[in-house]
């Protein structure tokens, strides 16, 4: 799509006509909502709502688009999307993670999961709750090792539980 000048009003960035730009501002709207639901944000109206008014935003700049507005506008609640879950993580307790997970609402489920931090080393257990408490960044500051060190020990110790529980992991993921 060649370069446009973005409109202020958000509408008339997705159509002249008013009944099109309406059907397609819907369709986008739900398409944003998806994105946000799908990648767990808690309330994914509300993103919705924070990523039209971010694109609004820049619409008011001036920005120029050399994409369909709609294809902007999923970019954007992909951002979101990444900020709601990264603020979300940095406070949310490792508990409330298992418990607010679609798989894990069930007790019988939570109980597994706490045999299984069970079956680790106390070390690495200790490690791995720490990590989902404080979440990555400030693990790693506390620890004075980068973020990508904790995750990676964190990959390492869940990837050794998995293969303590099923020995076939590994050749499975091969196949």
């Amino acid at each position: 799509m060649a370069p446009t000048s973005g409109p202020t009003d958000l509408l008339a960035a997705f159509s002249p006509d008013p009944a099109e730009a309406l059907r397609r501002y819907l369709s986008c709207r739900t398409k944003v909502i998806s994105i946000c639901c799908h990648r767990g944000c808690p309330d994914p109206e509300a993103a919705a709502a924070t990523v039209f008014v971010r694109v609004i935003a820049k619409l008011k700049e001036g920005i120029t688009l050399t994409v369909p507005v709609e294809y902007y506008c999923l970019g954007v609640a992909r951002m979101v999307a990444l900020e709601e879950l990264k603020e979300r993580r940095d406070h949310v307790s490792f508990e409330e993670e298992f418990q607010s997970a679609v798989h894990f609402a069930d007790p019988f489920f939570m109980i597994l999961a706490k045999q299984c931090l069970e079956l680790l080393p106390v070390p690495d257990r200790k490690f791995i709750l720490e990590f989902y408490e404080s979440g990555a960044k400030a693990f790693a500051s506390s620890l004075g090792v980068t973020e990508n060190a904790v995750r990676m020990r964190a990959f390492r110790i869940i990837k050794a539980l998995r293969k303590s529980l099923n020995p076939d992991f590994l050749d499975e993921k091969k196949k």
